[in-house]
């Protein structure tokens, strides 16, 4: 795909990543998720999205909202990505039940919203 898109759609596409995670591991234990291999792999590409579109999000965007780590998040994608091999499931687990619950709301319902609503008036 060609262009640019606007910071509004990117950071819902970052909220439509994290709620595809929680609907892939909805209902599921650590174990039943570590076992699951289908699993693991959707998730791990659901955080490669996030890392992917966090990374093109323009840094005046990101530097209005510094209470989300944009470079943890940009980092996290990078290590799925070219360090695919020492991914580990109790690491992933801790990522998707409570760093990615975090930045939900932060994205949701919080100051991204505001974002959100300034650059469509933009």
């Amino acid at each position: 795909m060609k262009g640019r898109l606007p910071d509004k759609i990117r950071l819902e596409h970052i909220l439509d990543a994290l709620k595809t995670i929680d609907s892939f591991i909805e209902g599921l234990t650590f174990d039943e998720f570590a076992s699951d291999l289908k699993t693991t792999f959707a998730v791990v590409k659901a955080l490669e999205i996030v890392g992917e579109v966090a990374n093109h999000i323009a840094a005046g965007t990101q530097a209005l909202e510094p209470a989300i780590d944009w470079i943890a998040i940009i980092g996290l994608r990078h290590v799925l990505v070219h360090e695919y091999y020492g991914i580990r499931p109790e690491i992933l687990w801790r990522i998707i039940t409570t760093h990615t619950v975090e930045l939900k709301p932060k994205i949701q319902a919080g100051p991204p919203v505001r974002l959100i609503t300034q650059l469509t008036e933009s």
